[in-house]
């Protein structure tokens, strides 16, 4: 048989626009260029304030599209690892035990032998997964 090893996933590839930068890596640096001049362009013409004395509020603002361009935090893009990463560290951190017994009381959760047969169906199921994880081809 033969085969060819593949290095890559090809799902993700993203076509390349100009420069060697994606769509979306070229619209970030557009949109951190573009709210650094309007900080500055602001800054000077309506607050009268020069460009020397607030430059660094106006890279202040682009920073973080920059960020967004070019920072992969664990192969994700920022908008997808940020929402992960305020939930893990802001979110809640324990696991609630709760007795069986309390809900079954309250009639919330079958018992007797419509429980066992549960069990026993999800004890079917994790031995049929266990099995497709040792499968390999060649070995039926």
């Amino acid at each position: 048989m033969l085969s060819v090893p593949i290095h890559k996933d090809l799902t993700k590839y993203q076509a390349k626009i100009v420069f060697g930068l994606t769509m979306r890596t070229l619209t970030c640096i557009v949109a951190a260029i573009g709210t650094s001049v309007f900080v500055g362009a602001y800054a000077w013409f309506v607050l009268g304030i020069p460009f020397d004395s607030i430059s660094w509020a106006a890279y202040a603002v682009g920073l973080p599209l920059w960020a967004m361009a070019f920072w992969t935090p664990d192969h994700m893009k920022v908008e997808e690892w940020l929402p992960l990463w305020i939930r893990h560290n802001f979110g809640t951190t324990h696991l609630v035990y709760e007795n069986r017994s309390r809900y079954a009381a309250a009639g919330l959760v079958p018992s007797g032998k419509e429980d066992r047969h549960v069990s026993t169906s999800y004890e079917k199921y994790a031995r049929r997964q266990h099995a497709l994880e040792w499968w390999e081809p060649g070995n039926e």
